[in-house]
Parts: structure tokens; C-alpha cells; sequence
């Protein structure tokens, strides 16, 4: 059951990723040619082009995630916590001083 719970959580993250991915994409057309914030100097590419490319930018950015390691999940730990407990590893433990030592000025 948790396997399965895994893979859907996998796969609603690979959609919504996809489905962000072509917001920004789209947006960012706006953003360029639409919204007048930045001077277009050779013209306007027809939105028709962006369309045809979405389906590459729906399949490539969860891929790149994927190659990256985004969607390995790590129920519990954390990569901070993971980072922590290796420095704590490899440093020395600390150093115990007895009161007779505090109080000796040692």
C-alpha cells in the first residue's frame, strides 16, 4: 500500500510539473511579446510555434527532474538532515570535562 501511495504521489508531482512547466513557458510568451515590457524589435513569432514546442517542454522538464533526482523520495530525512549527520559523523565528540577540572582552571 505505501509502494502505491509512492508512486501516485511520484506521479501527481511529474504532472503538475509538466502542467507548471507550460504555464511558465506560456507566460513567459506573454510576458515577452504581450505585455509591452519589453521592446520587440524583429516582430512577433507566431503563437502557433510555442504551441508545437509545449509537448517537448511537457516531457523534457519533468525528465531533467528526474535525471536530477527531484523525485526520489526520502520519507522522513531530509538532505539538511542527512548534511547534519554526517558532519556529526566525521567531527570529534566533545570533550568532557570533569567539575574538579572546571574549578582547577584547566
Amino acid at each position: 500500500m505505501v509502494k502505491r501511495y509512492n508512486r501516485l504521489l511520484v506521479a501527481f508531482y511529474v504532472l503538475t510539473d509538466a502542467l507548471l512547466a507550460i504555464w511558465a513557458f506560456m507566460l513567459a510568451y506573454a510576458v515577452r511579446f504581450e505585455s509591452g515590457l519589453i521592446v520587440v524589435q524583429k516582430g512577433y513569432p507566431p503563437l502557433e510555434q510555442y504551441l508545437q514546442v509545449l509537448p517537448f517542454v511537457a516531457v523534457l522538464t519533468p525528465l531533467a527532474f528526474q535525471i536530477q533526482g527531484v523525485y526520489r523520495l526520502r520519507r522522513g530525512r531530509t538532505r539538511v538532515l542527512l548534511r547534519s549527520r554526517q558532519r556529526a559523523a566525521r567531527s570529534p565528540p566533545p570533550q568532557i570535562r570533569s567539575e574538579h577540572d572546571r574549578t582547577a582552571g584547566c
